[in-house]
């Protein structure tokens, strides 16, 4: 008698129960940020450039709002460099349209 076939798929196994492994965590964060407690993946930082190049407005301007002592446009410094959120940055400009 012969014996039974082997799954051709059976050497794969670490490698797809890893990829279950990646997709369990993946959805969880993705709950946890539908649920506003996601901690783990720290906010994307934009440069000056990108910032403009978003908002489509020079790199000066930008520049200039980040001096100004009152109401200056919402950056933190990675060392002399100023970073952007952009999700902070859109609340604010929409804040300086009301007022």
């Amino acid at each position: 008698m012969s014996e039974p076939a082997k799954n051709p798929l059976e050497p794969l196994e670490p490698f797809f129960e890893e990829i279950r492994r990646i997709v369990r965590e993946e959805i969880g964060a993705l709950k946890g940020e539908l649920n506003g407690q996601d901690r783990s993946h720290p906010p994307t930082l934009l440069t000056v450039q990108e910032l403009a190049e978003a908002l489509k407005v020079k790199k000066s301007w930008i520049y200039d709002l980040t001096r100004k002592k009152k109401n200056s446009i919402p950056h933190l410094r990675v060392g002399r460099y100023p970073r952007f959120e952009l999700s902070k940055v859109l609340s604010w400009l929409e804040a300086q349209k009301k007022s």
